[in-house]
């Protein structure tokens, strides 16, 4: 190593400045590097983990709703077995839905009012 005017040299004739430089340089590299690595393992993920529509998903039935007047005698159950369809797992869920489209919690239907339901059908 030789000594001059404020640079040190080594043997190889790099200064000191240019060595940083490199140093520098070979960071950046290494950074920009590891951030297109991360980017492609990123969007490998997304695009392995991305949910492709299942055959029945791109035959669903559209969801429409009806009005309908409740009877005397009517119960979430009996209404529930009448329009329920099978996208509904069972009928609990189907008068859950029921409840809450119509902004009810009790099982309490009155003859003369009138329920939003939901129901599935084949697109016409």
């Amino acid at each position: 190593m030789f000594v001059s005017s404020n640079e040190v040299t080594y043997s190889h004739s790099h200064s000191l400045r240019e060595v940083k430089t490199m140093t520098i340089t070979a960071k950046k590299i290494i950074l920009t590097a590891a951030i297109i690595l991360t980017l492609i393992l990123i969007m490998g993920c997304i695009i392995v983990y991305a949910k492709t529509p299942s055959q029945g998903a791109s035959q669903s039935r559209p969801k429409y709703f009806t009005s309908y007047e409740i009877k005397a005698g009517d119960t979430l159950s009996g209404i529930a077995k009448q329009f329920i369809t099978s996208e509904y797992s069972s009928a609990d869920e189907y008068i859950s839905e029921v409840r809450s489209i119509n902004g009810f919690t009790g099982d309490t239907l009155y003859a003369g009012a009138y329920l939003v339901l939901p129901y599935y059908a084949d697109k016409t």
